[in-house]
């Protein structure tokens, strides 16, 4: 009778999580399939054409485990820009409902473990980067693993085998994307402290994981990440680091930061968002103090690490890896509440999460760029004529041509890398938006000697305005303008000198 009845509860348990899988996958599907992928989504899809693991490893940065992934992918299914989306999206569709199927193991009620994947399914930005050619789902998941060892021995105890699990699970999620390295830091915090308080010991193995983690995180950050993290990232992300000038100024730039967390994470009004979260977190700790410590743990973490600017915090997408965390956060204290509260709570609580499913957008768009056909247009037409490049265009052209690509460092990018386009007569423009004058000269190189030109341009700026100005300046006339989603190609015939 008993095995009967365990065996309809996982019968139960994996149909709910089935339901939060199609539920996710449904609310991402609009975002799939672009007719070419746009800026910040070309340069990751590179690895594509990258040949040597010295040009994979420019193209990883942090998330090597993704990027090697997403390569070792396309070349088995080859690539188009579904293909590009898929890792991203597997990630993105899993990790709900194996936070309900962790919290569950953990002791939730089937309610409480359907809030913390619910959440999940309906969070607006890891919705929009599971249709991305991004690492941010990836670390999601591997944030859960982390978090689902590290609670295995808060709740059953430790032992052993349990720290070496926790050990392997962390040292290998961090070597894949160093992102969650404040997720695994977080845990083995939480556990040695949860060890330690409940009097059945084992707090001594988990100093010893602990101290072997710290050595291989140590070296890893020494020989790998600090490597691949190119100084104009650092700047990119200079917003979102916490300023140290002064105590107010790190106040406010702290609530600024955990306030951009939950918006990012959180599909409701901001206040709202914030409020449900702060009672989570205090009713959740009156029992369950070491869980909160768990899943609280990486936040607190993650603050020290914006605090020296080793990382972003409060972004929306470089805050998905947290995302597991507050999702289950929310689940622990609607379960502290459930234990007092009349059993319609719990039923009205589950009539809420079908309204907010029935409620949640979908990823309705994704940023328009239709490169490609252009792309192929200038090289079946007129191979021979010269064309120039768009600065922020080279990553999708150099994703779409026909030529041969190479990589080099570059300390002008903030991916910390560039592309060559192998054909002399394609060139990419400078990086002149804040001084669009520095175009002109330039331009009078690459035109030298030529009675028509091509410009190939995407994610423009007022600067595009000046840029056919100059043309105009040197003698050039629109002789054919070709106009895609988010993309332009001009065909320029010279008629006098300058």
């Amino acid at each position: 009778m008993n095995a009967t009845h365990n065996r309809r509860l996982v019968l139960r348990d994996w149909a709910v999580a089935s339901a939060l899988a199609v539920a996710a996958w449904y609310l991402r599907r609009p975002g799939l399939d672009p007719s070419s992928l746009w800026l910040d989504d070309a340069w990751p899809a590179l690895v594509h054409r990258a040949d040597t693991f010295g040009d994979m490893s420019l193209v990883a940065v942090t998330a090597p485990g993704f990027t090697f992934g997403l390569k070792a992918w396309l070349a088995a299914v080859g690539f188009s820009e579904l293909a590009a989306q898929v890792p991203a999206l597997l990630f993105g569709v899993v990790t709900p409902p194996a936070a309900y199927l962790v919290a569950r193991r953990r002791g939730f009620s089937v309610a409480g473990a359907v809030i913390a994947g619910v959440l999940l399914v309906v969070s607006t930005t890891h919705g929009v980067y599971s249709t991305r050619v991004k690492q941010y789902t990836f670390d999601g998941a591997l944030s859960l693993a982390i978090l689902a060892s590290a609670w295995t021995i808060i709740d059953q105890g430790a032992s052993g085998r349990r720290w070496r699990t926790l050990l392997g699970v962390a040292i290998a999620a961090t070597a894949l994307s160093g992102t969650v390295a404040p997720v695994a830091a977080g845990a083995f915090c939480a556990a040695i402290a949860a060890a330690g308080f409940s009097h059945r010991g084992g707090w001594k193995g988990g100093l010893l994981s602990a101290s072997v983690y710290g050595t291989f995180g140590v070296a890893w950050w020494c020989l790998v990440l600090k490597p691949s993290i190119p100084a104009a990232l650092t700047d990119y992300w200079r917003d979102f680091y916490l300023s140290t000038d002064s105590l107010g100024a790190y106040v406010h730039g702290l609530g600024d930061a955990l306030v951009g967390l939950i918006d990012g994470f959180a599909f409701a009004p901001q206040w709202l968002a914030v409020a449900g979260l702060a009672v989570a977190v205090v009713t959740a700790a009156y029992r369950r103090w070491s869980l909160v410590a768990l899943l609280i743990g990486p936040v607190v973490v993650a603050i020290g690490l914006a605090s020296v600017e080793l990382l972003p915090l409060g972004t929306g997408r470089t805050d998905i890896f947290l995302y597991p965390e507050i999702a289950l956060l929310a689940a622990a204290g609607f379960e502290s509440i459930r234990r007092w509260a009349p059993r319609s709570f719990a039923v009205g609580a589950l009539v809420g999460i079908v309204v907010i499913l029935a409620l949640a957008p979908g990823v309705t768009s994704y940023p328009e760029e239709d490169v490609r056909p252009l792309v192929d247009l200038v090289e079946d037409r007129l191979p021979e004529d010269p064309v120039i490049v768009y600065e922020a265009t080279r990553w999708a052209y150099a994703l779409y041509t026909s030529y041969p690509i190479s990589f080099r460092t570059s300390d002008s990018t903030a991916v910390g890398f560039d592309v060559d386009i192998g054909a002399d007569h394609v060139a990419i423009l400078g990086q002149h938006r804040s001084n669009p004058e520095r175009y002109a000269p330039e331009l009078a190189a690459l035109t030298n000697g030529h009675q028509a030109v091509w410009l190939i341009a995407t994610h423009w700026r007022a600067d595009l305005e000046v840029i056919e100005a100059q043309f105009e300046d040197l003698g050039f006339v629109v002789a054919e303008r070709h106009k895609r989603a988010g993309a332009l190609l001009i065909a320029w015939e010279r008629t006098s000198t300058p």
